[in-house]
């Protein structure tokens, strides 16, 4: 049986491995870079949420 590594999973394993070849980003450093991108990608959603809120209030 053949595995797949998910596309969006691919894209982070692509952005995690140029951190640690091209910029030398240790894995503790990889490590925060991804708390940090997960963060702002939960901050994104939230804004786009209450976005959606407003408009729905017609402000």
């Amino acid at each position: 049986e053949e595995q797949y590594i998910d596309e969006e999973e691919l894209q982070k394993l692509e952005r995690f491995s140029n951190l640690y070849y091209d910029l030398e980003v240790n894995p503790a450093g990889i490590q925060v870079a991804s708390h940090l991108l997960e963060k702002v990608e939960q901050l994104q959603n939230e804004i786009s949420h209450l976005k959606n809120k407003l408009k729905a209030l017609d402000y």
